[in-house]
């Protein structure tokens, strides 16, 4: 195994791990707390005021109320990574807060976090992308595109994890929040992402260069911003809420990623031909999840309330399906990076009847409790208006399934078809030149050089 092969497969293997380690703490080890309480800058420094408290959670509970103070310097360093980073299941922490000028403590219990449909959806589109990273570092090694888009997935999956790993440690999770899509992890993405478009349309023009480097010095800060917020967090030697909650945070990390948008949007307008739809494809398939991302930063900022985050965390995890499946259509329609697949006609039809059957039972899941409550009547007639559909969606879904597999690998037969006849058409052609030559010097051994055969020889052998 070559050298970037182990590595390329290595970097997606500690992707796909970390994924699962985020499951594992919400579903089997029970370590991943519910953090039912949203935090937003006082005014103060080091002192962080509570934005909004779920009414049914355990913050409620234990006596918090929206509008409550936390001085960060008063409480320990595990109670503050358990408020502002990541509440661990069933561990309490102690606070003390502020309120109409006094002070109160308060004991908070986290209530467990459980994986939600929708974070399961975007935990598998992980993995996918994961999955993505290894087949192509595994097939294409030698492609320096190849091994950049491979990093840069694996690197982005790895950073968005990680975001949600909480463990029993408080400094684990610091070290986590300092590695995560806010910190060093996020800032290696955006610089591969950005070297990653270079190698289209070159040479690169002054002002590509310029966006580019924009783009790099923005990665490189929202590495460091990463590693100073973590230390803020451990030592509070310095203001953390600036640094987790603060305007001017936002938009470091928003700027760094629309810096890395527009750097590709200036290689697709430099771009020509195969090369344009090569860089279309592979930037429109990222750029969607980086777009989606500074989308849910901005609004979770704007509305710093705890449904907010909820509902954005849904939506944005539905909308990542179409990153994977745009990056999966770019290397197999437009060969983004020509790489081959052999698919087995009936194994796309198992994996299309599972994911339309998954789809419709997220569609019933989503709506049958509100159905539910309007009436037993209106939920029995849509539970049988769905299932309906589902059977006579399923034929239909097969049917452009099958249209897809010939669009996509009919036409690459056909061109490796035409490309052998071609071949074969020159070949006859060499040697028919091959025995002119040699019927011409066999007549004429005087006047037919010898450099005549050895030049037709060597054309036919070459080709």
């Amino acid at each position: 195994m070559s050298a970037w092969r182990a590595l390329l497969v290595t970097a997606a293997a500690i992707a796909v791990a970390t994924v699962l380690a985020v499951l594992s703490a919400e579903n089997v080890l029970s370590w991943s707390g519910t953090p039912d309480w949203a935090l937003q800058p006082s005014g103060r420094p080091f002192v962080v005021e509570v934005a909004s408290v779920d009414a049914r959670g355990a913050a409620a509970r234990a006596g918090l109320r929206a509008g409550d103070h936390v001085d960060l310097r008063a409480i320990s360093f595990e109670a503050r990574v358990l408020l502002v980073a990541s509440p661990v299941a069933h561990r309490p922490f102690e606070l003390t807060v502020e309120r109409a000028g006094a002070q109160h403590r308060v004991t908070v219990v986290a209530d467990p976090h459980v994986t939600g449909w929708a974070g399961w959806i975007g935990n598998l589109v992980l993995l996918w992308m994961a999955a993505f990273a290894a087949l192509i570092g595994w097939l294409r090694p030698d492609m320096r595109e190849a091994r950049l888009l491979s990093l840069v997935l694996s690197a982005y999956v790895t950073a968005d994890a990680l975001q949600f790993l909480v463990t029993p440690s408080a400094l684990l999770d610091v070290l986590f929040a300092g590695l995560n899509w806010g910190g060093v992890l996020g800032g290696v993405t955006l610089a591969l992402l950005v070297r990653f478009t270079e190698l289209f349309a070159t040479p690169l023009s002054r002002a590509r260069r310029t966006v580019d480097g924009l783009a790099y010095a923005a990665a490189a800060l929202l590495g460091l911003y990463g590693v100073a917020g973590a230390v803020s967090l451990a030592t509070a030697w310095f203001d953390p809420v600036t640094l987790w909650f603060g305007t001017a945070a936002v938009g470091l990390i928003c700027g760094a990623q629309i810096l890395v948008l527009v750097s590709g949007g200036c290689a697709i307008g430099a771009a020509r031909g195969v090369e344009r739809q090569r860089v279309s494809w592979a930037m429109a398939a990222i750029g969607s999840l980086l777009a989606a991302e500074v989308l849910q930063l901005i609004l979770t900022t704007a509305i710093r309330t705890v449904s907010m985050s909820l509902a954005l965390g849904v939506v944005v995890n539905v909308l990542a399906v179409l990153a994977p499946i745009g990056l999966t259509y770019s290397v197999l329609s437009r060969r983004l990076l020509d790489i081959g697949f052999v698919i087995n006609r009936a194994a796309v039809y198992s994996v299309v009847s599972i994911t339309l059957v998954g789809t419709f039972m997220i569609v019933e899941w989503a709506l049958g409790n509100w159905l539910a409550s309007i009436g037993h009547v209106t939920s029995t007639a849509f539970n049988v208006a769905l299932a309906v559909a589902l059977g006579f969606s399923i034929r239909f879904v097969h049917e452009r399934a099958e249209k897809m597999i010939d669009a996509l690998f009919h036409r690459k037969h056909a061109y490796h078809v035409t490309h052998t006849d071609e071949r074969e058409a020159l070949e006859a052609e060499v040697r028919r030149l091959r025995d002119e030559v040699r019927s011409l010097r066999a007549a004429q051994p005087d006047a037919a050089p010898a450099t005549n055969q050895t030049a037709a020889e060597r054309v036919y052998e070459e080709t």
